[in-house]
């Protein structure tokens, strides 16, 4: 799930967001509640349009009370989508 997580992260960043999605969804399946990976799908669902899933998925993840890489992004992300 890591090197999953990485690929689509990197694909993510590069504007391929529908197989960034893709990967990003394996990696989810397979890592359970790794809060980063969760992140990085929730931020390929906003780019692909879908915010109602990526505020379930960022609600889900802070709601743990786990800090991990993105954090505050992921606070940030999700404060812009309920606007």
């Amino acid at each position: 799930p890591a090197i999953m997580d990485t690929y689509g992260w990197l694909l993510l960043q590069d504007g391929q967001v529908d197989a960034a999605l893709k990967i990003l969804q394996k990696a989810a399946a397979l890592a359970g509640s790794n809060p980063e990976i969760r992140y990085h799908l929730a931020v390929a669902l906003h780019e692909n349009g879908n915010d109602r899933a990526a505020q379930s998925e960022l609600e889900a993840i802070l709601s743990q009370g786990i800090s991990f890489n993105g954090d505050k992004d992921a606070m940030e992300l999700l404060k812009k989508i309920k606007k």
